[in-house]
Order: structure tokens, then C-alpha cells, then sequence
């Protein structure tokens, strides 16, 4: 079944003339989809069929209709992308009232949706529901709602994800940059996410440049050591790609962490509310930290670490229009250079 809308929408990142809107609904049975939460391999293949039949005949838009999809998604390595469902270049994934299943496995790496070296692709709506409760290895930490690879002008928007075995979301490159000179991600939206109950992070960006990560809200991110609701933290032999981020308006709760910056410059956490959670701020440079409300216990605390390179300039007000509401201390150990000041 085909749809065609003629919506005007204009492209920030790239500053595009006018685009329109030409939207693809699947037919399941064409495909040889089950919206009953059978079949998953058939089920992937078949959506995975259709986006490439969409994108064939022109189509910028593919949308699925309301159902419960069990989806196979299991990875070959935690960093190469082999099964789920891919969203390329130039397209939208709608997911619109679709419930999506992981099937339930042992393995340590899946991610059911993925995002891998493609321009300008979206995913919309819908719910991702993972296998934590029923994955046999409680230890796996490497199952993901959506996965972005090295891509641009990505946007995730109203999805709500929930129960995976690691990260609702995650960025990642570096393998890739080390073995096949690829590009981070850049420019890359997260806005109006659901994101609850996951064995590892809400959000995990291993890299990129010019992240945006505004009005979602991450709960019970809790089980294990090491999770937090919000962890930007590049490895530690790729930290000049995590550049120009930008995180505010989220609402932080009922989590083992609240935020952690390890690593990145020019980043800005603003308006947010963690509730009885903190922010740890290491190895960051040019962080302004701004009128974020820190409920109970939830502190602010940037180490002076020189290990993997100095914190610095760290801008955190504490009076005026700009300060944060911290019931606890705010701790600041960052290093300010000559030409910095706190505006």
C-alpha cells in the first residue's frame, strides 16, 4: 500500500530547499510480515525488503502499520551491524503505533534498529521492547534499542524504548575510523524519547559531532554497576571527536547515574531535572553547566583527573538567572584557562 504526502519541511542541518514527504505504508502481506509477534526472521526481512523497495521507487517516508512485530536482531560483533531492521540514506522510518519485540536470546550483541554510515535517515514513533527480562546472561551489557554507526543528520524522535540489555540508544565509531578511515557521526538529534528499564545507559555516545539530546525522559536505568542515564564518553584514543553537544530539557529519574561527561569539548547541560541524581564531570573541556534542577541528593562534581587530560573551563553558576538548583554540593575542580570566562 502506497501513500503519497506532499508535507513541506525544511532541512536545518544542510539548509535544503523545500522537501516533500512521499510515504511508503507497508503492505505485511506482500512482504511476508507478521504484526502477531511471529516469525521474526521473516518479519525482519520483510520490512527490510520493503524500505529497500520504498527507497527504489522514490519514496522518502516508510511507515508501519499498528501491530507486535518480534524482530531478529542478534549482531556478529557489538561493533559491525548484521541483523535488525536498517534504515538508509535519505529515509524516515516510521514506526508510528507498532510495537517492535526483540526476539528473545543468549547472545551478547544486538541492536534492533540501526542506523550505519547513512545521511539524513529518521526514526519516528512507535515502542522498542527488549529481552532483558527473558536474555538467559544477565551479564550482557551490548543489546541495543537503536544503534548509530558513523552517520549525519540523524534524528530520533518519540521513540519509546524500554528492557533492553544494554544502551535505549547508542552512538558509535571508532573501530571504524581505526580500520576503515570513516567519519564520527555528526549532527545527530535525540528528542522526545521514552527511554526506561535498560540493563546499561538510556543514551551512550561513544562519539560524535554536534549531538543534540533535548526534552526526553530516561527512568529506571538500574541493575548493575556503571549505568547512567545519560554517559558521554568517547574512548580514550578518540576524544577530539566528541565535540559540540548539547543536552538539556531531559527529566532524570529512578537511575543508578544520572549524567556523566568522560571525555569531549564545547558541552552544554542545561534545564534538566535529575531527580536525587548527580552529574560527573572528568576529562571535558569548555562545559557550561546552567540552570538544571538537582532534586535530594543529587550533586555536581567535575574531577581535576589529568589522566586521559585535564578538565577544563567548566562554567556551573551558582547565583543569577543562569545557576543550578542543587540541594548538595557543587563541586568544581576544573582547571580555567587564561581566556575563560563564565558567562
Amino acid at each position: 500500500m502506497c501513500l503519497f504526502l506532499s508535507s513541506c519541511a525544511k532541512n536545518e542541518d544542510r539548509d535544503a530547499d523545500i522537501l516533500f514527504e512521499k510515504v511508503y505504508v507497508i503492505d505485511n502481506k506482500v512482504f511476508g510480515i507478521s504484526a502477531e509477534k511471529t516469525n521474526a526472521k521473516a518479519t525482519t526481512d520483510g520490512i527490510n525488503k520493503a524500505i529497500t523497495k520504498a527507497k527504489s521507487e522514490g519514496y522518502n517516508t516508510v511507515k508501519l502499520t499498528k501491530g507486535d512485530y518480534l524482530i531478529y536482531c542478534v549482531n556478529e560483533s557489538d561493533w559491525y551491524a548484521t541483523d535488525g531492521i536498517f534504515v538508509p540514506t535519505n529515509m524516515t522510518l516510521d514506526l508510528g503505533e507498532a510495537k517492535l519485540y526483540v526476539e528473545p536470546n543468549n547472545e551478547p550483541h544486538y541492536a534492533l534498529i540501526q542506523i550505519d554510515h547513512a545521511e539524513d535517515a529518521t526514526v519516528r514513533g512507535g515502542h522498542i521492547i527488549g529481552d532483558r527480562a527473558q536474555h538467559a546472561n544477565k551479564s550482557h551489557s551490548q543489546g541495543y534499542g537503536i544503534q548509530v554507526i558513523a552517520s549525519r543528520n540523524v534524528k530520533i524522535e518519540n521513540v519509546k524504548i524500554e528492557s533492553v540489555t544494554g544502551s535505549g540508544i547508542i552512538f558509535t565509531t571508532y573501530v571504524y575510523m581505526s580500520f576503515h578511515g570513516k567519519f564520527p557521526s555528526k549532527n545527530v538529534k535525540v528528542t522526545g524519547c521514552d527511554i526506561s528499564d535498560c540493563g546499561k545507559h538510556g543514551i551512550y555516545a561513544i562519539e560524535n559531532k554536534g549531538l543534540e539530546i533535548s526534552d526526553n525522559k530516561i527512568h529506571n536505568i538500574k541493575g548493575g554497576i556503571d549505568q547512567y542515564a545519560i554517559d558521554i564518553n568517547p574512548n580514550s584514543a578518540w576524544k577530539s571527536v566528541m565535540q559540540n553537544v548539547k543536552i538539556g530539557n531531559n527529566t532524570i529519574e529512578n537511575c543508578n547515574g544520572g549524567m556523566r561527561l568522560w571525555g569531549g569539548s564545547d558541552i552544554e547541560v542545561y534545564e534538566n531535572h535529575f531527580e536525587n541524581l548527580s552529574i560527573f564531570g572528568i576529562h571535558c573541556q569548555r562545559v557550561r553547566i546552567y540552570k538544571n534542577t538537582l532534586t535530594g541528593t543529587g550533586t555536581i562534581y567535575i574531577s581535576a583527573s589529568s589522566e586521559n587530560g585535564l578538565s577544563e573551563d567548566y562554567c556551573i553558576p551558582t547565583e543569577g538567572d543562569m545557576k543550578n538548583i542543587c540541594n548538595n554540593k557543587i563541586t568544581d575542580y576544573s582547571t580555567k584557562t587564561n581566556n575563560f570566562t563564565c558567562p
